[in-house]
């Protein structure tokens, strides 16, 4: 499941768990208990499809997590690394782009986990020398390069089972689609009748049956490098101006680029053999900037 999709499956579980335990209430409706164990059959069956696109990913692609643990571990000790550089020398912008956590590195999409350690490592380079001190020299830098290659090339390969994951994940959609069926015109229906009678009851539903999702409210900037023909390019330096806030771009060109809000602030992208471009930007926050750019070739 996409995160929207997994927020609005916990917030459906966290609601009918709340229907669950207070039976007391909701058995003075008949019709209350078919449509709850409706609702129930399907998230059961969600968490089924769910399952099954996950081990047609795993058994497909088993070599794709030792690249991506290898890729975490390096990752993690370079932007620690830089969060104590950050820390000593006052730049919360800075300390904050950098920090991450093992969880976020372990359990990232593909596409994230290149972004963060295209970030990371961005930014390191930034810093030249300036790492050394804090355990970092250019040989691990350029190891953790090599590794972040081998990982994109790794991840763009065609997997075994793709067709069976898509399957599973079209059913998990469906199911998903039905099951806010069943929200929408059924039980918040049956729910209106506990609103006055059972009010910390029926708050208490409202607020579980919403959907909260987190990762919307990070500010960032994100787009694609495209040459004229509008092929991607990778590799392209992505930097904001007199920061050390900085990315590269990924094999398909794309990039994304955590910051906080910004004011007027110049995004600047370099890369060997093409003419440099420069774009004015603004960011508010929680905003995800959408930037794409085309670059000529010298």
């Amino acid at each position: 499941m996409t995160n929207t999709e997994s927020s609005r499956f916990r917030a459906y579980s966290l609601a009918l768990e709340h229907l669950k335990n207070n039976t007391t209430i909701t058995d003075s409706v008949p019709a209350f208990k078919e449509v709850y164990l409706s609702a129930a059959e399907v998230m059961d069956n969600i968490s089924d499809a769910d399952k099954t696109r996950l081990v047609k990913k795993q058994t497909g692609s088993a070599g794709k997590y030792q690249f991506q643990d290898e890729l975490a571990k390096k990752a993690l000790i370079i932007s620690s690394a830089v969060v104590t550089y950050a820390a000593r020398k006052n730049n919360l912008e800075l300390q904050q782009s950098m920090s991450f956590n093992r969880t976020e590195l372990d359990y990232a999409t593909d596409a994230d986990m290149a972004s963060r350690a295209a970030n990371i490592l961005a930014t390191a380079q930034q810093l030249n020398g300036e790492l050394k001190n804090y355990g970092i020299s250019d040989a691990m830098l350029n190891d953790f390069a090599e590794r972040l290659t081998v990982y994109r090339h790794q991840s763009a390969k065609p997997r075994n089972q793709t067709a069976e994951r898509k399957v599973a994940g079209q059913a998990t959609r469906e199911q998903l689609r039905q099951l806010q069926h069943i929200f929408d015109d059924q039980l918040d229906s049956l729910m209106l009748q506990f609103r006055d009678e059972h009010p910390d009851f029926y708050n208490s539903y409202l607020v579980k049956r919403t959907v909260v999702n987190p990762a919307r409210r990070k500010t960032r900037i994100e787009g694609v490098v495209t040459d004229t023909t509008g092929a991607g390019i990778s590799d392209v330096q992505i930097k904001i101006k007199d920061s050390l806030l900085a990315t590269i771009s990924m094999t398909d060109g794309g990039y994304s680029l955590k910051t906080a809000a910004l004011t007027n602030a110049l995004l600047e992208y370099s890369k060997e053999g093409y003419k440099p471009v420069s774009i004015k930007v603004e960011v508010k926050r929680g905003q995800a900037l959408n930037q794409p750019v085309t670059m000529q070739k010298l």
